[in-house]
């Protein structure tokens, strides 16, 4: 049976599995920028190791979380989201090289490597596993 948390449901305290590892929530914050849509900031903690890590979720993401006798043991995630870009460097006219490469920002606040044709403002499809970005959207 899949099990479903809102991120409206976040509490310090929470404890949630991803990448079949126990975490619990130390902080979070919703976010609401200008741009964008919202997201919910969050640091956790590993409950295996005692690592503090910080991730931000989108608001509707899907995932399917398997329990097995009342435990969570794995959380899987769509293979890629679609994702704005609110900060991203102009590419410079006549700059043709191929496979040339600029930095950009995400509505979520990730920060990866696209073309130099990708604007402020692109709808872009990322892939969840690797990061990286796969096609311009719109």
């Amino acid at each position: 049976m899949a099990d479903v948390i809102d991120t409206s449901e976040f509490r310090n305290g929470l404890k949630i599995l991803l990448d079949n590892e126990p975490y619990v929530i130390v902080e979070f914050q919703h976010v609401k920028p200008g741009k964008g849509s919202a997201f919910v900031r969050t640091r956790y903690k590993s409950l295996i190791s005692g690592r503090v890590l910080e991730k931000n979720f989108k608001e509707n993401m899907d995932a399917s979380v398997l329990f097995w006798n009342g435990r969570a043991i794995s959380v899987d995630l769509p293979n890629a989201v679609e994702l704005k870009v609110v900060k991203c460097d102009p590419g410079v006219r006549g700059d043709t090289v191929s496979g040339a490469m600029k930095p950009a920002t995400l509505e979520t606040g990730y920060t990866l490597n696209v073309p130099l044709f990708i604007n402020e403002g692109d709808t872009l499809k990322i892939d969840t596993r690797t990061g990286e970005y796969l096609t311009r959207v719109g």
